[in-house]
């Protein structure tokens, strides 16, 4: 699992109760992913969503169950995309990672400052009206996206940006502010949406897990598309509903695995999906990926790693 940019909080003994939980009803193998994804979410949001990940994982460990071995491919490749899924950059998420001390230390340290010397740090921020209609209920939300008005009276106050300087109080306060609608985030419109999806996604992968096991790891592996903040995060999005609407396609086809690791390998080759597109396009017209070297990949190679 990636580490983000600065530390986190380390909720201690309130995940006491889940961390005995991942060790009574998973198995060990899945042990250090699960931990590292419950620390991770109880610093994103709170110990509450650090439950409802291990929730959504239960229905994934019975699927998984006798189908590899014991190598639990499934469970631990699920568990990896879904906390850093569940955990996805928003505005407060962003502000809550700058305004932290250990990015402030870490600037410091890079920059090679001397103990007598002061640091300045200037965040240039362009919030656009999706980002902003994605921290407000979800009715509001909605409503900014297609208003008019809305999206005028935004582009006006910050169509050019502006300049934050997190190392002075105000800029700092600014930020902090931001940050802190991480606890109204559960009644957002982006947080409404973002669980929805994931659901889909983790049905897709209980229901192919009973068909085709192997393809069933591939579709586990989606997520790793739709990564990031802004422009990067949409186009990734939209490679992603590329390749969940690929699943039926290939869906008891031998190669399907084969096939849907091409496809993840298209999506993550540009920024936009151009090739993605063109190897979706190519199947639709009968032209199927040649995927030997990729089968012979998989033949030869080892259970993933658990990531830390």
């Amino acid at each position: 699992m990636e580490t983000p940019a600065t530390a986190l909080r380390k909720p201690g003994l309130r995940l006491q109760s889940s961390i005995e939980r991942i060790q009574k009803t998973f198995p060990s193998r899945a042990h250090d992913v699960l931990v590292l994804g419950i620390e991770r979410l109880a610093d994103y949001q709170d110990e509450k969503y650090a439950v409802t990940y291990l929730n959504r994982l239960d229905g994934v460990r019975d699927a998984d169950a006798g189908q590899d071995h014991d190598q639990w491919r499934l469970l631990t490749e699920t568990a990896r995309y879904l906390a850093l899924w569940m955990s996805y950059e928003d505005a407060a998420r962003v502000a809550d990672l700058k305004t932290r001390r250990a990015r402030f230390e870490r600037v410091r340290q890079e920059s090679r400052a001397q103990s007598a010397q002061l640091v300045q740090i200037n965040e240039f921020i362009y919030p656009r009206i999706e980002e902003i209609a994605d921290m407000m209920p979800t009715a509001v939300g909605r409503w900014l996206i297609t208003s008019q008005f809305a999206r005028r009276l935004a582009e006006r106050l910050l169509g050019h940006g502006r300049v934050v300087q997190t190392t002075s109080l105000a800029g700092f306060l600014q930020l902090y502010f931001v940050a802190e609608l991480r606890h109204l985030r559960r009644r957002s419109l982006r947080f409404q949406e973002e669980q929805s999806r994931i659901e889909h996604w983790l049905a897709q992968v209980r229901e192919l897990a009973h068909l085709d096991y192997a393809a069933a790891v591939q579709v586990a592996e989606f997520p790793r598309v739709a990564k990031g903040y802004g422009d990067t995060y949409l186009n990734g999005r939209k490679k992603f509903d590329l390749l969940m609407q690929s699943v039926a396609t290939v869906r008891g086809r031998k190669d399907a695995a084969a096939m849907l690791r091409t496809f993840i390998d298209a999506a993550l080759a540009d920024e936009t999906g151009a090739k993605l597109k063109s190897e979706l396009n190519a199947l639709a017209q009968g032209k199927t990926p040649d995927v030997s070297a990729i089968v012979g990949r998989q033949a030869v190679a080892s259970p993933p790693p658990v990531a830390r």
